[in-house]
């Protein structure tokens, strides 16, 4: 019984290591990143005669902006036509990173919660071993 259920886990925890692995393949290849995310911002140009300061409708826009974090600080910074494919792409492979990272701490966190279930039957095992060696005595 206990042979069987650790045969389980360890067919378990194989099937995740395997997707871990793929993971980490994709993950060493993504290329390069931005440090943080893309975003499309409407702004008013700040003249009392534009359209755009009659409300939030009327903004002229979108424009791009990359943003992200440095030295503890949100930062945001405009990002130019020519630039903005590239920007793009490091922005999809930034999200397609992360995601990959997140389902590589889920699958450790469970293979460790497989491997303290086969330690307890490996626990309950010696007991037995242990009890049926004293009543040979």
């Amino acid at each position: 019984m206990i042979r069987e259920q650790i045969s389980k886990i360890r067919q378990k925890i194989y099937n995740l290591a395997k997707e871990r692995y793929r993971l980490e393949g994709i993950l060493m290849r993504t290329g390069y990143l931005n440090s943080g995310s893309l975003v499309l911002r409407y702004m008013s140009c700040g003249k009392a005669s534009c359209k755009c300061s009659k409300g939030k409708q009327y903004r002229h826009g979108p424009y791009p902006y990359l943003t992200y974090v440095e030295k503890g600080q949100i930062k945001v910074r405009y990002v130019g036509k020519e630039e903005l494919p590239i920007v793009e792409e490091g922005a999809k492979r930034y999200i397609i990173f992360h995601k990959g990272m997140a389902r590589i701490r889920a699958i450790n966190k469970e293979i460790l919660k497989l491997l303290e279930q086969i330690k307890k039957y490996r626990v309950e095992e010696q007991e037995k071993i242990r009890k049926e060696a004293l009543k040979k005595r």
